[in-house]
């Protein structure tokens, strides 16, 4: 248990000390106790099992998460999307993202303790306390300039003063991508080994996009899930190329984990427009 610290700082672990060394001893994490149920995490540890669902139950109550309104997949997340980090959803097109993107961004508005239930009755939620796509704010981002100038300096505003408790990127690597055959597009005599030098730079991008992302979302205890469209379809790899070319160098397919999806409202696609 030599994460749970780092995860829950503020969590009682003198309380349950003997069990932690034992857990520790047998290399069960928290996400482990989180997920697992009781009785097999009894067998591997050979800790009582009622102790073992005190220590899972103190440990929900101490996780913060945004239900994802279904009760496999919250089981299956350890009580659903967790604030503090950020969370990835890839799929190809037409998978479903965005819809289950549109559902977390209506749970996030549940009251509590609803909006950490697992598979919150809307049924019982007073009007006035209902989600509502009018409290999803939404933009636009037309470019990669405009993409980062917003999430380095107006999304921390926005958090703050509104108190928003989930930041969604549909999809997180669409102006990267087109950025980047942009800039290659330019290029009409390249040296490849510059090139190869390229794609890393562009991957140190969105290393530094994650980065900032994880300190958004430990600062201010939200959850931030990013879609990526991703394609199981793979083309055959290039033949060596040349040292110099008159052509843009060989890229990733299109079908790459850099996305490709259009970069518009969550709401506004949900509603079909």
């Amino acid at each position: 248990m030599t994460d749970l610290l780092h995860l829950l700082p503020d969590f009682p672990a003198g309380q349950f000390a003997r069990l932690l060394h034992v857990l520790d001893t047998h290399g069960v994490t928290t996400t482990d106790l989180l997920t697992l149920n009781a009785a097999d995490l009894g067998t591997r540890t050979k800790l009582p099992l009622l102790d073992l669902k005190r220590l899972s139950a103190a440990l929900r109550a101490e996780w913060s998460a945004i239900s994802t309104l279904d009760d496999t997949l919250d089981a299956a997340l350890g009580g659903g999307i967790p604030a503090g980090y950020v969370t990835e959803i890839t799929g190809e097109s037409g998978a479903g993202k965005t819809q289950f993107l549109l559902s977390l961004l209506l749970a996030v508005q549940l009251p509590p303790p609803r909006m950490l239930a697992a598979n919150p009755l809307l049924a019982a939620v007073d009007a006035d306390d209902r989600p509502t796509l009018d409290n999803i704010l939404s933009t636009v981002t037309a470019d990669l300039e405009s993409q980062d100038h917003i999430l380095q300096f107006q999304v921390p505003v926005e958090v703050e003063r509104r108190g928003v408790g989930l930041v969604v990127l549909d999809s997180v690597a669409a102006n990267y991508r087109a950025e980047f055959e942009r800039r290659r597009r330019r290029r009409r005599v390249v040296v490849v080994v510059v090139a190869w030098l390229q794609y890393g730079c562009e991957g140190n991008e969105l290393v530094r996009l994650g980065a900032h992302l994880r300190e958004l979302a430990r600062k201010y205890n939200l959850a931030i899930v990013v879609a990526n469209q991703v394609a199981d379809r793979f083309s055959p790899p290039p033949a060596l190329p040349l040292l110099f070319s008159s052509a843009t160098p060989a890229g990733p397919p299109s079908s790459s984990a850099f996305g490709g999806l259009t970069q518009e409202s969550p709401s506004r696609r949900a509603r079909g427009a």
